[in-house]
């Protein structure tokens, strides 16, 4: 591991790019910030919902915050049966210990059973409210993230009955003889059955995070209207319309509702990747400094030459899932005819996908080679490229948490050959840095929404 100093700040490279060609060493960076601040994380469910769970490692420490740097409070022993009040984003469980709250880390929990009540993950909701087609092949899970077990799959174009949108994005549907969950993103065609407020579908205009530990949301734009639920700190919603009253009102459970402006806070666009881990070939070498330069934290993985199959068992030593926000993969085009580059890219993004279980695995098109490649026949090369893009982003699709994105704009000519490379026709020339990183930045943007 390599340190380097960013702007004079040490940096932690913590991002994810996979792109493998060209001649340079190995090289993996990390860069630090001056300090290491503890923040505490957020539970994640509600405090409505609870899970029960069993320990399943010799002694687990009971910790007064979501952190090994919190003091221990107490322990568990192999077998001790826990009540897992929520998850922090870092992978810790909060839990109830003696006539107080503990946290213990999550991997060493096994969760039992489920009991939720107005959860973001969960919902009792069995009235058909919308109906939708999948746009590629999903999980279906026993509830709404992919920490919950996968119970079934679906095919691209099926049909659903949605019960539910849940203000994390997922949706509960109909399936089989029972529900499960599935994650909305890849549903299209969404229309309203009888919806009370709306007979069509709401434009989201903003979102935001709930700001306080429990707040009511209301049918109508007043504290007089009825209760229709609550919202714990932290659940994500969706805005469809500012009151000029200081309301807003938001997608709750399948319809609509009505919180106060001062209890939600606004998301701000994205403005960096931070905390992004890129893995990589030459594509990220000749990167690094211009990923370093626009981010403060950062971690960038590459080798040169590398294929798929080089980074399946290093997965593990990739950066800790709390140090990480998201994960952006090139393969490169070495080996792009070989049939094993197919079967290990999968391998590759479902380890990542595991690794990262709760952050986007952001999945590259693989850059085509120019007219002055001379390693093969450009041309016939780039249809081995395109067949493996088109098993990657087929892939993606049935991967929960991976989104495969277009970062070639400007690189590709009308014949589909590689522009404004170095001469090689395989890599990107220095001074168009800037405008691939702008790529890759707004393709992450563009898939948050």
């Amino acid at each position: 591991m390599i340190k380097n100093k960013v702007n004079g700040v040490t940096a932690k490279l913590l991002a994810i790019a996979l792109i493998l060609s060209a001649n340079f060493l190995p090289l993996e960076v990390q860069a630090l910030n001056k300090k290491d601040t503890v923040i505490t994380s957020q539970v994640e469910k509600s405090s409505k919902t609870t899970q029960k769970g069993v320990v399943n490692t010799k002694s687990l420490n009971i910790r007064k915050g979501a952190g090994t740097k919190y003091s221990k409070i107490g322990s568990l022993s192999k077998g001790d049966k826990v009540q897992v009040e929520g998850k922090t984003s870092s992978g810790w469980y909060r839990i109830k210990y003696k006539k107080t709250y503990g946290y213990v880390s999550a991997k060493y929990i096994k969760i039992t059973s489920t009991n939720s009540s107005s959860s973001s993950t969960t919902s009792k909701a069995t009235k058909v409210k919308y109906t939708g087609t999948t746009t590629g092949g999903l999980n279906v899970r026993k509830g709404g993230s992919t920490s919950y077990s996968k119970i079934g799959s679906l095919k691209k174009g099926s049909k659903l009955q949605i019960i539910v949108k849940l203000s994390n994005g997922w949706y509960k549907i109909k399936y089989k003889n029972t529900y499960g969950y599935i994650i909305g993103k890849y549903v299209k065609n969404v229309k309203a059955i009888n919806s009370s407020n709306s007979n069509s579908e709401e434009v989201i205009i903003k979102t935001g995070t709930i700001n306080i530990s429990s707040v009511d949301v209301m049918k109508k734009s007043s504290l007089e209207s009825t209760k229709i639920g609550t919202l714990s700190k932290g659940n994500k919603v969706d805005i469809t319309k500012i009151e000029s009253n200081g309301w807003y009102r938001i997608k709750y459970n399948g319809d609509y509702g009505y919180v106060e402006t001062s209890y939600i806070d606004l998301n701000k666009e994205r403005t960096d990747l931070n905390n992004f881990l890129f893995v990589g070939d030459s594509f990220t070498y000749l990167m690094k400094d211009t990923i370093a330069s626009k981010n403060k934290n950062v971690y960038i993985h590459a080798k040169s030459g590398s294929m798929p199959g080089y980074w399946i068992d290093k997965v593990s030593s990739m950066p800790k899932n709390s140090k990480v926000d998201g994960v952006v993969l090139l393969i490169g085009v070495n080996g792009a005819g070989y049939e094993s580059n197919r079967t290990d890219v999968k391998i590759l993004i479902n380890k990542l996908s595991e690794r990262y279980p709760d952050k986007t695995i952001y999945v590259q098109k693989i850059f085509p080679v120019g007219r002055a490649f001379k390693s093969a026949n450009p041309y016939s090369f780039n249809q081995k490229i395109s067949g493996l893009n088109s098993v990657i982003e087929s892939h993606c699709k049935k991967v929960d948490n991976a989104v495969f994105i277009n970062t070639t704009s400007g690189f590709i000519d009308n014949d589909g050959y590689l522009l404004n490379h170095s001469g090689d026709g395989l890599h990107i020339a220095s001074k168009y840095n800037n405008k691939f990183y702008s790529n890759i930045f707004n393709a992450v943007k563009k898939a948050e929404k």
